[in-house]
């Protein structure tokens, strides 16, 4: 998923708050650990096609130099907005000074890869503003009549992008909220009072509809025999395995993401990929057991 956020010609404070814009992972350190690890491959490749379209100047050598100084500026991030939330008072003694930051950062970092320059410019955007890491806030589900079936990340499919929400089932609806908006409205709801669910595994049918339309497959490619054949993205390939199909069964005009299928029409069927096969499964036999 991080593989496929743009980060081209962003500096690296830039590029952390498109990557904690984009989702919000919650979690334990070792979460974001993990997903830093994945940022730094992703940002170090794009950045390294034009380095010289960065501000400020840098000259990483490598992904590792990346990952170090990403932790460098989450941890800075922490002291100065994080921990003063969560701890008030007892906070003071977690943020870092300017010359306390460049000092730490120097013990992994050069100054060959990273100027003081661009440490300064860091700290004083971080100050000024907060990388939002957290999730936001949302309106209790326990105000309902009943608790949720069930909730976790899904990442909808749909003409040739990607769509991440925080999905909650209840009520025979499943709730889509996207990180992105920062309030507490659902940025579309899929109804299941008339749709068909079926795990993309157990269904070959459906399989086949979802692979046939990934973005780089073409449909009629012996008609450009001269041309070489686009591939599909990798991830999205071996999304397969863990991403049920919903449809609607209706035949009245389509109603599936009416709200975040902008600017085409709502669909007939949506694709939505969970967090593991497991997880897909689960979502299948919740959304087909009904009410």
């Amino acid at each position: 998923f991080v593989r496929r956020i743009e980060f081209s010609k962003m500096d690296i404070v830039g590029a952390l708050r498109q990557l904690f814009d984009t989702f919000k992972p919650g979690g334990e350190g070792q979460v974001i650990t993990r997903i830093l690890e994945h940022f730094a491959e992703s940002y170090f490749q794009q950045w390294q096609a034009d380095p010289s379209a960065v501000e400020p100047p840098t000259a990483y050598k490598n992904a590792d130099t990346v990952f170090q100084v990403a932790v460098s500026l989450i941890m800075l991030n922490t002291g100065l907005h994080v921990a003063a939330k969560k701890l008030g008072n007892k906070a003071k003694g977690a943020s870092m000074s300017l010359e306390e930051y460049i000092a730490n950062t120097r013990r992994l970092v050069s100054a060959e890869e990273v100027p003081d320059e661009a440490l300064r410019a860091w700290f004083e955007d971080i100050s000024c503003t907060e990388i939002s890491v957290e999730p936001m806030p949302r309106t209790p589900f326990s105000k309902l009549p009943v608790q949720p079936n069930m909730e976790g990340w899904l990442v909808a499919v749909v003409n040739n992008t990607s769509l991440r929400f925080w999905a909650v089932l209840v009520l025979q609806r499943i709730y889509l909220f996207s990180d992105s908006q920062g309030d507490v409205d659902p940025a579309d709801v899929i109804d299941l009072k008339d749709v068909s669910v079926a795990a993309l595994e157990d269904d070959e049918a459906a399989r086949k509809r979802y692979l046939e339309n990934l973005p780089g497959v073409r449909r009629s490619w012996r008609s450009l025999c001269c041309r070489r054949r686009a591939r599909p993205d990798p991830w999205l390939v071996a999304a397969a395995r863990r991403s049920l199909e919903i449809s609607q069964r209706s035949s009245g005009p389509p109603v599936i993401l009416q709200k975040s299928n902008k600017p085409a029409r709502a669909l007939r069927r949506v694709v939505l990929v969970a967090e593991s096969n497991d997880l897909a499964e689960k979502w299948v036999h919740m959304i087909s057991c009904g009410p």
